[in-house]
């Protein structure tokens, strides 16, 4: 990689020279392009030289500038598309600039005035970004960001070609890009990283912004030597808005409904202000926004075990019926979860920027913090496959934070014969649920009537309910927890890029492009859970008697002696004390599945309090005892990404373009963690004396018990990348491009963490030594453009993936064990707890590589060659079609007994048989239809979404893979404007009502989970200063 940069800095140095031995008196050229009819800025506009190939694009506020341009007469060639070229003589002198102002008309019907509408101008703007880009990019424009917003980040991208959204209550969270699930997709605000928001993998809550304060969205799906790499669906940079030339203010209110819990209390407040100062050197933004909504949701979850059973069926070739074993699937339990759930995001956004000579400084802030409410009741019916089956009945409070922050300060010039652009950055994430808001109380009867025998593979989970006679009474108080969660990821960044022109005449021009990035983060993840359990077989005495005393004494109102008198307790504390039978709902599931018991929520905080605010000299005092469960998800680290590139653009003619270049990455980290067991009260080692005694009696050592892990890891890849772009012609482009790219493991795959339960039947141990996972990407795209069919595009893609990580599971031996091409030394597993052969969870490189195929189909046009009110008309259709294949790995351990070196005994071998499926998160299909309307003021926007089933496990037997059920839904929004200030817009979500859902295998017969959440509207009042 050093003979790499320094053979760019040689070249960079010679052409340099050589421009600067070639060049002349020269001078500069500045312009403004704008749109005839509305003034509004023409962004990435062309604008270029006539009989040269010296040139500029827009920035966002349609303004450009050619430096270094030879004294002389020139005629300025400026195009966008929709609108006519124009052209327009300048002179330039040496030591001079020229000025020069364009605006352009749209392309319309001779002899007619054509105004371009509000989605028109839109549509226009991302497609000219996107036909003029030599990289292969969606966009979705400021215009279109303005007039018709999504609620938030994650709606708008979910609307571009070969995006799969993933949702939570309704709300659009995250993006999956060609297949690929979130964690593989780099997001950026303003091109600074943003930290992974969950505690086990990398992906980004998209949630927690807002669409209000953004001013285009760009997603790139080919990565150049000049972006990050560890990328493998795609790079979305969200652009926040930025100061125009004049006073600027915005502000909107919005109120609304969700039909699931019939609420009205949804509303938004957004708003930004802006100017310039100093002889508009100087610009200011500030955007704000404040929602609230309910995102409420009835949730069912089932579990299946295997169970074959013979079936009937008619043979074509003996002609009679026979019987035929079929794979079953039997409900083993079931969970209702009805989740009332209010969601807050609070952000602001502050952007300045600063003109200088030949450049600008820039300098930007952004937070955004989501917080929730939530109270959740919880019915769970588990062992419904055996006699000994048990129902719970839970209420559980969850609150929190998650916030995202990101401030940058950067400076960039272009002098024409080189330029450079410098940025450092500071980025965090913070989750934070604290004790107080967190906890969960549990009634459980054990053993209830339900006829095992009459669960089998048939049976639809939806009727075990009727099979169950509950009875209060026989349900006691079992459980009661407290959970909290501290999490946060830091990032801290600087980059520095350098870019020297070049140009050899007509034949040969371009740049050489060269620089690096550092990148430190730093991680913490931290989980708590105390509690007591079990008390359902402690009779009324010990912590119970404690309890009820507590109870008595604090609250004699509630808690009196009437409360107490009630029929025999059979020894536990019954659930029909604490019944709330006032919150009654008709419609849980859709009416599908009736609702259990209710636990009243200040009932179950009573049981909290009483149960860790007794006397600390009592057993009940439970507030210092760790669950050794949440313990070992503990963990905290650092790591350090380094990168180095050197690139270049190759103009051949007026046609042809090349992009290539390498890009060097290293990665080091360090993490620590936990190994331990559950074995000793608090999860402590053993003492002195234990551990003598065991010596004594030649028993193993449990050493291992409890420790400390730290890990370190370092990589290094050097990835070659190349792009094409031809131009066969005005109106057709053609990409295509080669590409290598890396993704590393989730946090929760190869962090130190070795586990084992008390029995030593299993654990789970995550991977140190996992590999980062290798892509190489191939992309061709065909795009064309013409003022009648609009903009078409069909882009194919084809990667293989290369040590792709996933879960597996095996027996695990201590002695005499053998493994075919697999490194278990990252497990970290202590030899003394292998003694059983335990079932070991964890995570492994997959030895076969996996394969995406697939293509994206675009269409964006309107209308405006129609006569009369139907020229209004705009329309974008996307289409994809995505394949994928992989030979996972199933590992399996065989034995044999041998007789050498005595005495006899068993060898295990690990080996690994295979199934062939598809790769996880990868629908086959998704489409999008738009389909909008202008007239006057009022604009109306149709939106269509639908997207198949997506494999979400993969499972030994495909009856057993889970995947989710197509997905599809309609949403409507409408605009009126009253005045030049003054509008009303309508948004109506999810009209069909459609939930989530996931199944057991792919005849849809076996649901295991589904959530409602319902129809949402919300109706606000926008007003522009």
């Amino acid at each position: 990689m050093t003979r790499i940069i320094s053979g760019s800095i040689y070249i960079f140095i010679l052409l340099f020279i050589v421009n600067r031995l070639l060049g002349q008196a020269t001078g500069n050229i500045s312009g403004y392009v704008y749109d005839s009819s509305t003034k509004e800025p023409l962004a990435y506009a062309n604008v270029l030289l006539k009989g040269t190939f010296i040139g500029a694009a827009t920035d966002k506020d349609g303004r450009f500038s050619i430096l270094n341009v030879p004294a002389g007469d020139y005629t300025l060639l400026i195009s966008y598309i929709g609108y006519e070229e124009k052209e327009i003589d300048v002179t330039v002198k040496p030591g001079e600039t020229a000025t020069v102002r364009a605006e352009l008309n749209y392309r319309g019907v001779m002899g007619e005035e054509i105004v371009v509408t509000a989605q028109v101008e839109g549509q226009l703007s991302a497609i000219n970004q996107q036909f003029t880009s030599n990289e292969i990019v969606n966009v979705v424009s400021k215009d279109r960001i303005e007039e018709l917003p999504d609620v938030n980040a994650a709606e708008s991208i979910g609307r571009l070609p070969g995006v799969a959204i993933e949702r939570y209550g309704g709300e659009a969270t995250k993006v999956a890009i060609r297949g690929l699930s979130p964690k593989f997709n780099a997001i950026t605000v303003n091109d600074v990283r943003l930290p992974a928001t969950g505690g086990d993998d990398r992906s980004v809550d998209l949630s927690l912004i807002s669409s209000n304060i953004l001013d285009g969205i760009e997603l790139k799906k080919v990565v150049t030597p000049d972006m990050d790499a560890d990328v493998f669906g795609g790079t979305v940079n969200l652009k926040l808005k930025e100061a125009p030339d004049r006073f600027n203010m915005n502000m909107a209110f919005q109120g609304g409904y969700s039909k699931n819990r019939n609420y009205y209390g949804n509303y938004q407040f957004t708003g930004s202000i802006s100017n310039r100062f100093f002889n508009k050197r100087l610009g200011v933004i500030g955007t704000w926004h404040i929602d609230n909504y309910d995102r409420s949701a009835d949730k069912f979850s089932a579990g299946y075990i295997r169970r074959d059973y013979e079936e009937k069926e008619f043979d074509p070739d003996i002609g009679e019926s026979v019987n035929v074993t079929k794979i079953g699937k039997v409900p083993s339990n079931i969970t209702l979860r009805d989740e009332n759930v209010y969601r807050q995001r609070r952000g602001l956004s502050l952007l300045s920027d600063y003109r200088i000579s030949y450049g600008k400084i820039t300098a930007n802030a952004f937070y955004n913090v989501l917080s929730w409410d939530a109270v959740n009741r919880l019915d769970n019916i588990s062992g419904v496959n055996t006699q000994d089956n048990r129902r719970n009945f839970s209420l559980e409070k969850s609150q929190g934070t998650t916030s995202l922050f990101t401030g940058a300060m950067g400076m960039e010039q272009n002098f024409g014969f080189l330029s450079y652009d410098f940025s450092i950055s500071r980025s965090s994430s913070e989750a934070d649920m604290p004790y107080s808001g967190n906890s969960i109380v549990t009634f459980i009867r054990e053993r209830n009537n339900l006829d095992a025998t009459k669960v089998g593979p048939k049976t639809d989970p939806f009727d075990i309910p009727d099979l169950l006679t509950p009875d209060s009474a026989k349900t006691w108080f079992s459980e009661a927890y407290k959970n909290s969660i501290d999490r946060y990821e830091k990032i801290w960044s600087s980059q520095l890029n350098i870019k020297v022109p070049y140009n050899f005449g007509n034949l040969l021009h371009g740049y050489i492009k060269f620089g690096g990035k550092y990148r430190h983060v730093d991680r913490l993840n931290d989980e708590n859970r105390v509690g007591r359990w079990g008390e359902q077989y402690g009779g009324f005495n010990g912590d119970l008697q404690t309890m009820v005393s507590y109870l008595m004494e604090k609250y004699p109102a509630v808690f009196d002696s009437t409360f107490w008198d009630t029929p025999e307790y059979e020894g536990g504390f019954p659930l029909y004390l604490v019944i709330d039978n006032k919150y009654k709902r008709d419609d849980f599931l859709g009416g599908r599945y009736p609702q259990g018991y209710i636990i009243k929520e200040d009932m179950a905080d009573y049981l909290l309090e009483a149960l860790f605010n007794a006397d600390v000299n009592d057993t009940i005092d439970i507030d210092r005892v760790p669950m050794v469960d949440y313990f070992g998800r503990d963990y905290d680290g650092f790591e350090v990404h380094q990168a180095a590139y050197a690139m270049g653009e190759f103009n051949i003619g007026k046609k042809i373009s090349v992009i290539a270049g390498v890009r060097w990455e290293r990665d080091f980290s360090k993490y620590n963690g936990r190994k331990y067991r559950e074995v000793t009260i608090n999860n402590q080692p053993p003492t002195l004396e234990e551990i003598l005694e065991a010596i004594k009696e030649g028993k193993a050592v449990t050493l291992y018990d409890y420790d400390t892990l730290t890990i370190k890891r370092d990589n290094i890849y050097t990835l070659p990348m190349i792009l094409m772009n031809l131009k066969p012609n005005d109106w057709m482009r053609v990409r295509l491009s080669r590409t290598e790219t890396i993704s590393r493991p989730d946090y929760i795959q190869y962090v130190p963490r070795t586990f084992i339960n008390v029995f030593g039947t299993w654990g789970v141990a995550n991977n140190s030594k996992l590999k980062p996972q290798h892509a190489i990407n191939y992309d061709l795209a065909f795009s064309f453009y013409n003022n009648y069919l609009g903009y078409l595009s069909i882009s194919g893609f084809y990667k293989e993936i290369y040590d792709l990580i996933l879960f597996t599971s095996f027996r695990y031996y201590s002695k005499y064990f053998q493994t075919r091409d697999v490194d278990l030394s990252g497990l970290n597993i202590p030899e003394v707890w292998l003694k059983q052969g335990p079932q070991i969870d964890t995570y492994l490189n997959n030895k076969y590589p996996g394969y995406y195929r697939g293509f994206e189909f675009e269409w964006q046009t309107n209308f405006w060659y129609l006569r009369g009110m139907f020229s209004g008309l705009v329309l974008n259709v996307n289409f994809t079609y995505i394949t994928s294949s992989i030979k996972k790995e199933l590992w399996k351990v065989r034995s044999k007994v041998v007789a050498f070196p005595p005495p006899p005994h068993k060898e295990y071998t690990l080996y690994d048989t295979t199934r062939t499926s598809r790769i996880t998160d990868q629908p086959k299909y998704i489409a999008n239809l738009t389909l909008g309307y202008d007239y006057k003021g009022f604009s109306v926007r149709l939106s269509f979404l639908y997207q198949t089933d997506k494999v979400t496990y993969i499972a030994e037997y495909p009856e057993f893979d889970s995947r989710t059920g197509p997905y599809y839904r309609w949403d409507l929004t409408f605009r009126q404007k009253l005045n030049n200030r003054i509008e009303l817009y309508a948004n109506f979500n999810n009209l069909n009502e459609k939930p989530d859902e996931t199944y057991l295998g792919a005849d849809y017969t076996r649901p295991s989970y589904i959530e409602y959440y319902g129809f949402s509207m919300d109706v606000g009042l926008r007003y522009k200063f």
